[in-house]
């Protein structure tokens, strides 16, 4: 388990690596390509268009430029040189953008080509000088737009670099694009890879839990192989013993003489004798349900007659024993199309469990009803109940709860056979509720 467990890691692991790898691949070939593409683009606005992008922004910063001057004229040396160089930075930034046909050429360009075009721009004006006769008015460049540094984080893509003079101005700024869902893009590029890579993920960890349920359900029927062939030795040896120690007695002298004590040696022998033949019948059973070798006897029986008797013969067959049964047929003239010996084996092995595990005195209940053209019964007991680990295994092949194996004799039949008639009958029988005051198993036939 523990090496399945870490080979199934490892598995992880690798194919992890592995698209962690392929991610950066694809992300040095976006790059690579966009690159490529953003200079082929840039080439051909300005050989085929003879335009930079920005031609009607220089015309409308030489005209705003000049106005700006007289602000700096006016105030010479203010104290709030420092906001007017940031208003004068965010104006002209606001001018470059809102003329900028850089973007929109390179969008339709990438479209052209089949290339994805959810980009944003990125201006950073590097500087900027008033022309002034009286001496120039430069202005530092950060802007709004940020710094470099800040743009490489974003991982922009660096487009061209332009530098202008009018009448009035100089200009040098930078300019960029950055992708603003690259990393979807490039996963989009990768569904194909990342789909085989997952499904083989999970067709091994399918195959390691089927691996881990198969081990842990081989290591169960091992165990209840193990308690079976404990519990058949000891229901063996017992009427085996007793048959050993009943002949010997009846080899002594003593013994023959007296003939009471014979027919009772002889009565011993004789039921112990019945009382083993009915355990090899059990397993011999066995393989005849597996081999689907039982053919089911039906005939159209009338319920409550039928339930009656059941419940008549098992009184007098436990009439030795302290227990009430609690019988409610709610029935009429209804009949079943049911096998009567099969049937009452199912019925016979419910009763005798709630009879064996019930409470002291046992309490049974039997309710049997029509409804819905289903026969439904429901067999109670006032026991100490089926511990939750045990329910989902109670009706398997010589299972036992942890907690009867040695209250209570048996080879953890009864319920396995009770299942077997039950679907022979497309029926069902389900344990309905089962806590500290008892259990509630409830029969389901279609008539």
């Amino acid at each position: 388990m523990i090496v399945a467990g870490t080979a199934l890691a490892a598995i992880i692991a690798v194919q992890f690596y592995l698209i962690s790898g392929l991610y950066r691949l694809r992300t040095r070939e976006f790059d690579n390509t966009y690159q490529k593409e953003i200079k082929k683009g840039m080439e051909l606005l300005q050989v085929k268009y003879h335009t930079t992008g920005f031609d009607s922004a220089y015309a409308m910063i030489d005209y705003v430029s000049m106005n700006i001057l007289k602000q700096y004229t006016i105030n010479p040396g203010d104290s709030s040189r420092n906001s007017l160089d940031k208003q004068t930075l965010s104006f002209i930034f606001h001018i470059l953008r809102r003329y900028d046909m850089v973007t929109p050429f390179l969008k339709a360009y990438f479209q052209v080509n089949g290339m994805d075009d959810d980009f944003r721009e990125y201006i950073q004006i590097r500087s900027f000088t008033l022309l002034n006769p009286g001496g120039d008015i430069h202005i530092a460049g950060d802007t709004t737009a940020g710094t470099v540094t800040k743009y490489k984080k974003r991982s922009l893509y660096y487009v061209n670099s332009f530098r202008s003079e009018g009448n009035f101005y100089k200009l040098y700024f930078d300019y960029y694009i950055d992708f603003t869902h690259k990393a979807r893009i490039i996963f989009r590029d990768m569904l194909g890879s990342m789909l085989l890579s997952l499904l083989s993920i999970l067709i091994t960890a399918i195959i390691f839990f089927i691996t881990l349920h198969n081990m842990l359900k081989y290591k169960q029927l091992s165990m209840i192989k193990t308690d079976f062939i404990n519990n058949m030795a000891h229901e063996l040896k017992t009427p085996l013993t007793t048959i050993a120690v009943a002949a010997s007695t009846l080899g002594e002298p003593a013994i023959r003489k007296d003939p009471g004590k014979t027919d009772s040696l002889v009565s011993l022998i004789r039921q112990q004798n019945q009382h083993l033949g009915k355990l090899i019948d059990h397993i011999l059973d066995i393989n005849l349900w597996e081999q689907e070798q039982i053919i089911p006897k039906k005939k159209y029986v009338r319920l409550k007659e039928f339930l009656t008797k059941i419940l008549e013969a098992f009184r007098l067959e436990n009439k030795d024993m302290a227990f009430k049964l609690e019988e409610n047929l709610d029935l009429n003239e209804e009949q079943a199309y049911l096998d009567e010996f099969q049937f009452s084996i199912a019925i016979h092995n419910l009763l005798s469990n709630a009879l064996k595990y019930g409470g002291n005195p046992p309490v049974i209940g039997f309710r049997a009803s029509v409804r819905n053209q289903s026969l439904t019964i429901q067999i109670t007991d006032n026991g100490h109940g089926i511990s939750g680990k045990d329910k989902d295994h109670i009706f398997e092949k010589f299972f036992r709860g942890r907690n009867t194996q040695h209250r209570v004799k048996g080879l953890g039949l009864g319920l396995y056979y009770v299942k077997k008639i039950l679907e022979m009958h497309h029926g069902t029988v389900t344990l309905e509720n089962s806590s500290e005051n008892g259990s509630s198993f409830i029969i389901t036939v279609p008539l």
